[in-house]
């Protein structure tokens, strides 16, 4: 071992480290002296015929370096295997909106780095269901029309409910936000009775807010659509279709340092220009390694 460690310092004025560190990780066991000589002088090689001379044109060995792996490009939509509604445009498309800096882009996408124990498996159902963006009809069990009474009764899953432990008072309050002229009363058994607040009762409005407020946002974060918890070097990571960095990273469950969105402009808006420059970095880098 003290052969090679002479060897390597041969080559430390040769070499950047960076290099001599890598060649270290991928030695061969048992390897000799001899043998480190002929890697580490192809390794000299390489690297200076990897160097720019001066006053080359990098710019155009640049343009056809990328333009050649381009033009072996598919026009690729990756499918997340379970999830209907979950795809994350690869290849020469997604190539282009990265350097063409497009504000709309195809797949919005976030990878949600968690916190221990979180990332270890505790609670991710429990997670996963808190961080998508959930409507009232999630929540539905069934929706009562009382013609008579011209009223309607909306009952939920309770156990649905439970599990994200929704609050029923602030329900109230988002149905009382998103419809004006209607009354929302909170019943016994966690149900919830409509009526309208004008003397003469229309029960034709009283149907049309039946399929109205099954839309309504109740719960999560805003803007993700989907989730799907994944294993990734041994923690879990949470991919996510959509994207709301502002209020994922507020959440105490999210390891907020390496969480990230394939949005430039939210990068840009969020954690500044030079995470954004980062952002195109990994991406053109994911797409071609692909």
């Amino acid at each position: 071992m003290a052969d090679l460690e002479e060897t390597f310092k041969e080559y430390e004025s040769k070499l950047p480290q960076l290099i001599l560190e890598e060649v270290k990780e991928n030695l061969p066991d048992k390897c000799t002296k001899d043998r480190l000589k002929r890697i580490l002088v192809k390794v000299e090689e390489e690297y200076y015929d990897s160097i720019a001379q001066p006053g080359e044109c990098v710019g155009i060995i640049s343009a056809e370096s990328i333009g050649e792996p381009g033009t072996q490009m598919t026009l690729n939509t990756f499918h997340f295997a379970g999830v209907a509604e979950m795809n994350v445009t690869t290849g020469l498309p997604r190539l282009i909106e990265v350097l063409d800096g497009r504000k709309t882009i195809s797949t919005q996408l976030m990878n949600i780095y968690l916190k221990k124990p979180y990332s270890e498996g505790k609670d991710l159902k429990i997670i996963s269901e808190l961080l998508k963006e959930l409507t009232l009809n999630y929540f539905l069990k069934e929706l009562i029309m009382n013609i008579s009474e011209a009223e309607m009764k909306i009952v939920l899953e309770q156990s649905k409910v439970d599990l994200v432990k929704m609050d029923m008072n602030k329900v109230i309050n988002l149905l009382k936000k998103a419809f004006k002229g209607y009354n929302f009363k909170l019943e016994k058994d966690n149900s919830i009775t409509v009526s309208q607040s004008a003397k003469d009762k229309d029960i034709i409005q009283l149907y049309k807010l039946k399929e109205k407020i099954k839309k309504v946002y109740i719960h999560g974060v805003k803007g993700i659509t989907q989730v799907l918890p994944v294993k990734k070097d041994n923690e879990f990571v949470i991919i996510a279709a959509g994207t709301n960095m502002k209020e994922v990273l507020e959440l105490e469950f999210v390891d907020p340092a390496r969480t990230y969105t394939n949005d430039l402009y939210e990068v840009e808006k969020f954690l500044g220009i030079e995470a954004a420059r980062q952002l195109i970095i990994n991406e053109l880098m994911k797409v071609i390694e692909e």
